[in-house]
């Protein structure tokens, strides 16, 4: 998956993000979670930092600590989508199908062309038992992604 758009000023917080980068690009994933938690822990109200932090606990499977940490800088940037996709992810991973429905949504506000977030809506929309809402963005998703009349994740 790309890798989050935003240089972190902070010298001390920036080394252990990028840092945490090269290990997630090598796919240590674990590792870079620990290099992602010592930049949280110097900057928390850098969205970039922050939006790093809840991948790292999204990857744990720790939910609620995802949540709290998007939660501290959403509102101050609030068209920041990476940050509104954490939120949508660690809600799902708790269960709050309805919550995180609404998360993507404000991605699809900022940009509805977004196709992850655009999949993740209709996910979340199935998830939440709300089928005519999923077949909607369903049918929205194949629009965007030329697919016509096929799913685009069927693999035809």
């Amino acid at each position: 998956e790309p890798l989050e758009p935003g240089r972190v000023a902070d010298p001390g917080a920036g080394e252990y993000v990028r840092l945490g980068d090269m290990l997630r690009a090598r796919g240590r994933n674990a590792a870079a979670g620990v290099e992602y938690d010592k930049a949280f822990a110097i900057n928390p109200k850098n969205p970039s930092v922050a939006s790093r932090q809840a991948l790292g606990m999204l990857w744990r499977k720790d939910y609620e600590k995802a949540l709290e940490a998007v939660s501290g800088v959403i509102d101050i940037y609030e068209d920041r989508t990476v940050l509104w996709m954490r939120k949508g992810e660690a809600l799902m991973g708790l269960g709050r199908f309805g919550e995180a429905s609404a998360a993507f949504g404000e991605i699809m506000e900022i940009n509805p062309f977004d196709e992850p977030a655009r999949m993740a809506l209709y996910e979340a929309y199935k998830k939440a038992g709300n089928s005519q809402r999923a077949e909607e963005e369903l049918k929205n998703l194949k629009i965007i992604s030329g697919a016509g009349g096929k799913n685009p994740h069927d693999g035809h």
